[in-house]
């Protein structure tokens, strides 16, 4: 049953009780009141009867009396007695002296004194007759008051704690519940909606923050994954190209040998000497596939603090020639913490994502590459970020991007080797390296490594 309904029939229950406890008040008080006027009415027409003589000799004859005190109906068990107290007439028809107070006492025209005993009886209504008369005015009368009752109680407490029971509805759903108006009330019902808007403004805040720490979390995981399935891919390929690139190594060196002797017969002219030059392009490309397949199993050996805001400096000194044309936004703060590891090797990181960044971006008007670094002194960590305004990645080339000879270049270009080494690196610094592209929007390329502990230091 809804709180409105309970509190409209309590509401009609006590009101209906007060009104009868009013009424029955009412009735006895008006009882009271008949009975003090028949008295006074039966002791007027007792005097006048006696003393005018119009009631006769009572001591001879009291019919005259009895008749009249019989036919009034206005005193039961009445008892009529001269001045020495003997009763002369009653309505049980006793005999002797009559006992009490008199209610009246009058006189004859002889002088003979006579009394009257009895009980005043209340009006010819009666108890229930009074009741059916007030009923009416009782009914109507606790109709309106209940109404304005409950109206009043609606507007003070039915409706706030209505608003309230939707608010925490909403709040244990999950959603962000509306906020119930006090209206500047200062009783306990403005109190209560005050602290149910605090506690819902926090509870709203705490549950947004755990939802970001999740996300967080969740992103956080799902690298930790991509990047675990990327070096578990890595290792394996790590492992073939490593016995490939010896395997290929010995021939490819006698090849080279074999062209350098070749040189020096071939004439300087002629289709033979560009077809050399082919050969040893060739080859030279070759060698350096091979020289950075090797790399994947290389580990850095010798680790030490490292600057990153020079090598980032460096990597944009040696990637210029690449990046002309392009509009370069550096957001680099003065200090950054140092990290430990190989510089060259972060900065062959670095210059590779500056390159593949100005790369995206070369056939744009409004080509522009964003340069940003930051620490994290709570994760211990530093970000940089490379961010361009290209094409962007879909999620199939995103999720291909670090496999080995996978490239989105064109023909000799690229040779597809460039972010899995650049993801190994990164990997042995304890770090970690993703991309964040939504196609259209441009990519970017974060990189995360541990920044050198004090005792590291």
């Amino acid at each position: 049953m809804r709180l409105r309904i309970k509190v409209l029939l309590t509401t009609i229950a006590v009101m209906a009780l007060g009104y009868v406890m009013v009424t029955l008040a009412s009735v006895a008080q008006i009882l009271d009141s008949t009975r003090g006027q028949n008295a006074l009415i039966v002791r007027s027409t007792f005097k006048w009867a006696v003393s005018s003589g119009a009631a006769g000799d009572l001591k001879e004859s009291p019919k005259a009396i009895v008749g009249m005190l019989d036919s009034s109906g206005l005193l039961s068990e009445w008892t009529v007695a001269d001045g020495s107290g003997q009763v002369l007439a009653s309505t049980a028809g006793e005999t002797g002296s009559a006992s009490g107070k008199p209610i009246a006492v009058a006189i004859d025209p002889r002088g003979n004194r006579y009394q009257l005993y009895g009980k005043p009886r209340p009006g010819a209504t009666g108890l229930g007759g009074y009741v059916l008369e007030l009923l009416p005015a009782m009914l109507v009368g606790t109709v309106l008051v209940g109404v304005a009752l409950l109206m009043l109680l609606s507007r003070q407490v039915l409706s706030p704690v209505a608003e309230l029971a939707q608010a925490s509805r909403q709040l244990a759903s999950g959603s962000d519940p509306s906020r119930p108006r006090d209206a500047g009330r200062r009783d306990e019902v403005g109190q209560l909606i005050r602290s149910f808007n605090t506690m819902a403004d926090e509870v709203v805040s705490h549950r947004q923050h755990l939802e970001n720490r999740v996300d967080e979390a969740t992103d956080k995981y799902r690298r930790a994954e991509q990047a675990a399935a990327i070096a578990q891919r890595l290792a394996a390929t790590g492992k073939l190209a490593s016995g490939v690139a010896h395997e290929i190594n010995n021939p490819l060196g006698g090849m080279l040998n074999a062209a350098r002797r070749l040189e020096k017969v071939v004439p300087a002219e002629g289709r033979e000497r560009q077809y050399l030059e082919l050969i040893n392009e060739g080859l030279q490309r070759i060698g350096r596939i091979v020289r950075q397949m090797t790399q994947f199993q290389r580990a850095s050996k010798e680790l030490a603090p490292v600057d990153i805001g020079g090598t980032l400096e460096d990597a944009l000194r040696f990637g210029e020639h690449r990046l002309e044309g392009v509009e370069v936004i550096r957001e680099l703060p003065g200090e950054l913490p140092a990290v430990l590891g190989d510089r060259h090797a972060l900065e062959q990181v670095f210059l590779n994502l500056l390159i593949n960044a100005a790369d995206a971006v070369k056939d744009r008007s409004n080509g522009r590459v964003t340069l940003r670094a930051a620490a994290d002194s709570e994760a211990a960590e530093l970000r940089v970020e490379v961010e361009d305004n290209g094409c962007g990645m879909s999620p199939e080339e995103r999720d291909a991007a670090f496999d080995i000879f996978h490239t989105t270049k064109g023909a000799g270009e690229g040779s597809g080797l460039g972010l899995p080494v650049a993801h190994s690196i990164v990997a042995s610094h304890g770090g970690e390296l993703f991309l964040e592209s939504s196609g259209n929007s441009g990519t970017r390329a974060v990189v995360t490594l541990p920044v050198q502990r004090k005792e590291e230091a």
